[in-house]
């Protein structure tokens, strides 16, 4: 016998605009020379890592993040440029996010 939607065996379909299998950047900035990293995730972000390009998009510098406080991680580049973040949670899901200069 067929089920509906939702119902026993069914399928649920979630609403969420983000899904609720990824991590989520909340904000990157810069803080007297360091990267600031705010990211969440409904389990926990298992790593931080920051990428730092020139304006050719050479790349620069690769580091990880450390975690300083439940959801607040912070690298020091030793290199000036373009920066982008990425998270990821313990599955591998993975966000970036480009730093606003």
């Amino acid at each position: 016998m067929p089920t509906e939607p939702g119902g026993p065996g069914g399928l649920n379909i979630s609403t969420r605009s983000t899904p609720s299998w990824q991590p989520i950047i909340h904000r990157a900035l810069r803080k007297d020379g360091h990267i600031l990293v705010h990211a969440s995730d409904e389990i926990m972000v298992a790593g931080v890592k920051v990428t730092v390009r020139d304006a050719q998009e050479k790349l620069l510098e690769v580091g990880d993040g450390v975690q300083q406080e439940k959801d607040w991680w912070e690298y020091t580049p030793q290199a000036e440029g373009m920066v982008s973040v990425s998270a990821w949670d313990l599955p591998g899901n993975q966000v970036h996010m480009e730093l606003d200069e």
